[in-house]
């Protein structure tokens, strides 16, 4: 159905204010105490008893991936490998991986930094989203595989052959942690602590 390019506008405007309301609606759960200071009184999640690990497990098993993540992004870019000084075909692939690291990483420092119980709107960005994340950054990196495999078969290896197979390695290394923090996050059990319900 045409609208009209008064009534897009209209409707665009619209969508843009109920996206920012949503994105400022956790303000609400903030008051101010006897003292004058703020003070959280919204919704909280707590990991369930039933979980297959406890809070230290979860914490120690995102810390784990993020430093295998970043370890190996850094070793992907200090490998001397084909392509890696002055290839488009893998360059452009490995600046991609380190856009989509930096999205995994807000998830996963939010996720070790967060007070616990966590806050609500601080569960949906990071715990709820993390799975997500690491598989856009375990896709970049096997996007990057491919590159590379595809300037070696073009132009050669150039004698870099175990930097190539360490270069592979870290790309693997780098993808396989992400999946195990998303994995780790998504089969976690979290307990839905309503406002009316808390007890400070």
């Amino acid at each position: 159905m045409y609208a009209p390019p008064d009534s897009a506008a209209a409707l665009y405007i619209l969508m843009k204010k109920t996206e920012k309301k949503k994105r400022r609606a956790y303000l609400s759960d903030f008051a101010k105490d006897s003292s004058g200071q703020y003070r959280y009184e919204g919704d909280v999640f707590t990991l369930d008893e039933r979980s297959p690990f406890s809070r230290k497990g979860f914490i120690l098993r995102i810390a784990l991936s993020l430093a295998a993540v970043v370890g190996s992004v850094l070793a992907e870019g200090l490998v001397p490998a084909p392509g890696m000084d002055n290839s488009p075909i893998v360059l452009i692939p490995f600046a991609l991986s380190l856009v989509a690291l930096l999205v995994l990483l807000w998830a996963e420092a939010g996720v070790l930094f967060a007070e616990y119980p966590m806050r609500k709107y601080k569960y949906d960005r990071h715990v709820k989203t993390l799975p997500a994340r690491a598989i856009v950054f375990a896709a970049a990196e096997c996007v990057l595989i491919v590159c590379q495999t595809v300037h070696v078969a073009i132009y050669g290896a150039g004698g870099k052959e175990p930097a190539a197979v360490a270069f592979y390695f870290f790309c693997i290394l780098g993808a396989a942690a992400s999946l195990y923090a998303g994995h780790t996050a998504k089969s976690s059990l979290w307990v839905h602590v309503p406002k009316k319900s808390r007890i400070d």
